[in-house]
């Protein structure tokens, strides 16, 4: 897939989304260096 391809696929998306239901927006979406769990990890115990 080009990026160009992607980038419509992300345009797209949002209008008809699978599976159905509201997209929320991610707030650090410009930046993926916030994907990064190397460091600063949350480490979360089930309940």
């Amino acid at each position: 897939m080009s990026d160009a391809q992607f980038q419509r696929a992300l345009a797209r998306f949002p209008r008809h989304p699978d599976p159905p239901g509201q997209v929320l927006n991610w707030g650090c979406r410009d930046n993926v260096d916030y994907l990064d769990l190397t460091q600063d990890r949350l480490e979360m115990n089930p309940a």
